[in-house]
């Protein structure tokens, strides 16, 4: 009887324990599930929003990961723009370390139910198993929903990084174009380097921090910034002309060099001077550029010096004129041009003189070399009279004696002259729409010569001439019939006893380097100081 009320008991419990079980699993185990599940996908979001968190939250691109898009391994020595390749990486870290944290979490929360309900509980496994069970299907059904929750925020991330880089593109395009084509409303078409005298489109920058000289091949908005870039060294630089990198040390990309400073802020005027050695050129240009610079300190017409290297054969030049001695002619060496800015506002423009060596326009091998010719629309041809051998036979004796013929001209001025045409055509350069002004140097010595009234500033008194005196009709001729525009005019590259330049030059300079929108002061050079002409002995 015992053994039956036993039985009875132990069946009553089991059925007790299975309704128990049946109104757990019913009531409270989707309860505990659902909780369970929720809060396993709330400490997985809580998970990966520090992880991203700690990805995102310095936004100083060196302190980020080495291993992402380093600067030393990148064609530029820039930290690439973050939606050009960082943030993808960032991505790719935070689904890493997020999928990461999340099997973590996931083990963390595992052993714990395991150890609490199944191997080491704390009641009996009649009770603890249950809830270990409702829990353990809380934790698989939360690890299901974080990772498909986590893949779609993944994905949203991935698509905002890729509508960021489509703005940032945009905004790239955009902005080159806006440069491009305000640079093109100032005449700005492309940048002459001074040394090599290639034409670019834009030049390379280096760093201005202290202790950096990493050169930027192209700081334009790209991968590496679209208004700034950040240099390997931290410091940021500006990417377009408009935001200031012309402030920047420019550089010429093909021969390394560096150009005038603030490059392509301005449009540029190529002014080459041609002649035959010893025809006065070098003197002609320092001339000029004095002319200029002592207009700019009696406020004529607002003038400096464009670079460094400028200021210094600028200080050679003038001071060799003041002691009235004789410059030196270009050495056959590739000579750097003489680079001045002239006018103020819009109207400002980058002025290059290029003096080059009278063996390069009689030598074939070495006018290739003359590469900024293609791109002159101004050009200066010195032509010195006294290598003509009819102006010699003009001369007595003992004014023949008096001249140093040292300082000659060896080669006539047509074969110069032919030898320069013959390399501009070659370079396809549109001589019809070039001007060309030709000065006959060193007329300062006619008046003590007394030879003709050729310190008249008409130019058809000069061409007159240099035809009817002496007999270069035939080059007036070529010269007319090549180039759109021709001037002629006696020159002398001296000083006046006050200190400035003979008019000669004022009327010169105001022609050679007068365009359509040069500044109006300009004009008053030629005006600033006239001078009678002397009369015809």
């Amino acid at each position: 009887m015992e053994d039956l009320f036993f039985l009875v008991v132990v069946l009553a419990g089991i059925a007790l324990y299975c309704v128990a079980v049946i109104f757990f699993a019913t009531t409270v185990a989707p309860f505990l599930i659902g909780a369970t599940a929720l809060a396993f996908v709330g400490r997985v979001l809580v998970a990966h929003g520090q992880v991203l968190l700690r990805r995102m939250s310095n936004p100083d691109p060196a302190a980020r990961d080495p291993r992402g898009y380093p600067p030393d391994q990148e064609p530029e020595p820039a930290y690439r723009q973050y939606f050009f390749g960082p943030a993808l990486h960032d991505l790719r870290r935070v689904v890493t370390e997020g999928a990461m944290a999340g099997a973590q979490l996931f083990r963390d929360w595992g052993s714990a139910i395991t150890t609490r309900m199944f191997t080491a509980p704390d009641l009996s496994p009649l009770v603890t198993w249950p809830i270990g069970i409702a829990l353990w299907i809380g934790l698989a059904a939360g690890g299901v929903a974080a990772g498909a929750l986590l893949a779609a925020i993944m994905v949203l991330h991935g698509v905002v990084i890729l509508l960021a880089q489509l703005v940032s593109r945009a905004a790239i395009g955009m902005l080159r174009g806006t440069d491009t084509a305000l640079l093109a409303a100032k005449g700005i078409r492309g940048m002459t380097c001074p040394h090599c005298y290639h034409r670019i489109e834009y030049p390379s920058y280096s760093c201005e921090a202290p202790h950096c000289a990493r050169r930027h091949r192209d700081v334009r908005p790209g991968r590496y910034g679209v208004l700034r870039r950040r240099c390997a060294c931290g410091a940021k630089l500006p990417t377009l002309l408009l935001l200031g990198s012309h402030q920047l040390p420019a550089h010429c990309p093909d021969c390394g060099r560096t150009m005038s400073d603030e490059t392509g802020r301005r449009r540029e005027q190529i002014v080459p001077l041609l002649g035959a050695s010893n025809a006065g050129k070098t003197q002609l240009m320092a001339a000029i550029m004095m002319l200029l610079m002592r207009g700019a300190e009696r406020d004529r017409v607002p003038a400096r010096l464009a670079d460094a290297a400028t200021a210094g054969s600028y200080r050679v030049l003038t001071e060799i004129l003041r002691q009235a001695g004789h410059v030196t002619g270009t050495g056959p060496e590739l000579p750097r041009a003489h680079s001045l800015y002239l006018g103020s506002g819009r109207a400002e423009r980058l002025i290059h003189l290029f003096d080059a060596a009278g063996e390069r326009f009689t030598a074939v091998d070495r006018t290739d070399e003359l590469e900024y010719f293609r791109n002159a629309r101004s050009m200066l041809f010195v032509l010195d009279p006294l290598s003509v051998p009819a102006f010699r036979d003009t001369l007595d004796p003992d004014h023949r004696d008096g001249i140093d013929w040292s300082l000659a001209s060896k080669e006539p001025p047509s074969l110069v002259f032919d030898q320069a045409v013959q390399t501009l055509i070659q370079m396809g350069a549109q001589t019809r729409r070039t001007r060309l002004a030709v000065a006959v140097s060193k007329s300062d010595l006619f008046e003590t010569l007394g030879t003709a009234p050729v310190r008249a500033s008409d130019p058809d008194a000069c061409e007159r001439w240099l035809s009817d005196e002496l007999g270069l009709g035939n080059l007036i001729r070529s010269m007319q019939h090549e180039f759109g525009e021709v001037r002629f005019s006696f020159t002398a590259a001296v000083l006046q006893p006050d200190g400035d330049v003979d008019s000669s030059i004022s009327t010169l300079g105001s022609w050679l380097l007068g365009e359509a929108r040069l500044p109006r002061q300009l004009r008053k050079l030629a005006a600033a100081r006239p001078r009678a002409e002397p009369s015809a002995p």
